[in-house]
């Protein structure tokens, strides 16, 4: 019985859905417009003010004006000095092969050596 009362009902509902059909309206035509294709630049402006911690007045220790700064030649004396540094390590290795050789044992690094190695800075990137 409650079965029938359930079909009958849900029945019911879907005629009244279906039963209640409105007239389709038909798409209103809208004007067209051609879109061209260009660059933009779009740039956005916020208001700021860039202030360091701690304000910080260089003199020079020289009077006079500075006409140029030796980046390039700088930037040439720190990788000659680099290169040297490589150079100055192949010639320890060297060193300690031969006292190694000398002195009968298996070639390996000396204590000076690797203390050089600790304490020595190391090589770092160019400036770009």
């Amino acid at each position: 019985m409650k079965q029938k009362t359930l079909l009958i009902a849900m029945l019911a509902i879907v005629m009244a859905a279906c039963g209640d059909k409105q007239q389709e309206v038909a798409p209103q035509a809208y004007p067209v417009v051609a879109v061209e294709q260009s660059a933009v630049e779009i740039t956005d402006d916020y208001p700021a003010t860039i202030r360091g911690r701690q304000d910080i007045e260089i003199y020079p220790q020289v009077s006079g004006k500075i006409v140029e700064v030796a980046v390039a030649q700088a930037r040439a004396s720190k990788l000659s000095v680099e290169a040297s540094v490589l150079t100055l390590k192949k010639q320890i290795r060297a060193q300690e092969n031969s006292l190694s050789a000398l002195l009968g044992r298996m070639p390996a690094s000396t204590s000076t050596a690797s203390r050089w190695r600790r304490c020595a800075p190391q090589p770092t990137t160019p400036c770009n």
